[in-house]
């Protein structure tokens, strides 16, 4: 939250891009169409730094989403296929089809 004065605030993009930011109050926005990880840097009272911020898309946040869940299955999985991990698992990717089809 950016609720004071700030000096040397700049953006930082995923390409190494920096941009300048002018703090004028809050709340403070900015409009990208790079996603990935932004770096907003700072110095407050003689201290700097840095807050990383992501930007996604949706189905990039439910693909991430998607892609842990498999990981845990594939390292945690014991072996065991149980009625409840089969309904979990089919309620999940019936969300995932209803989210996605809402696009």
């Amino acid at each position: 939250r950016l609720d004071r004065q700030y000096e040397d605030l700049c953006i930082l993009s995923p390409s190494a891009e920096k941009f300048q930011l002018s703090y004028c109050g809050q709340p403070l926005y900015w409009k990208t169409d790079t996603f990935g990880v932004h770096v907003v840097q700072g110095v407050h009272d003689g201290a700097t730094f840095e807050v990383e911020v992501t930007a996604q898309s949706a189905v990039s946040a439910h693909g991430a989403a998607l892609d842990h869940f498999f990981d845990v299955i594939a390292w945690c999985w014991d072996g065991n296929w149980t009625p409840e991990l089969e309904e979990r698992t089919l309620e999940m990717l019936v969300l995932l089809d209803e989210f996605l089809a809402r696009l």
